[in-house]
């Protein structure tokens, strides 16, 4: 865990590095499950098809966060989205 003598600024550093990969980690999770649960809701199982499933990064304060999202095509009007564009605007 460290590199280097062990003082107080080393110290702050490293759990500084540990709480942003935690943070980067629990954002990951949280878009992953809102995604997997949207596509498993009978509306848009009724009115939309899985397509693919692709990566997205977004950078953010805590850093880069890569997550797996569904793209999906409207039966109807066969347009595509992606639905965690609509709910997180990012």
């Amino acid at each position: 865990m460290f590199n280097g003598p062990i003082n107080f600024s080393n110290l702050v550093f490293e759990v500084k590095k540990v709480a942003l990969e935690l943070g980067r980690n629990m954002l990951n999770s949280l878009l992953e499950m809102a995604d997997k649960a949207l596509s498993q809701s009978p509306r848009v199982r009724h009115e939309f098809v899985i397509r693919d499933r692709r990566s997205r990064t977004i950078v953010t304060e805590l850093g880069c966060i890569t997550y797996e999202r569904y793209y999906y095509r409207n039966k109807t009007t066969k347009e595509y989205c992606f639905f965690t564009r609509c709910i997180f605007r990012n």
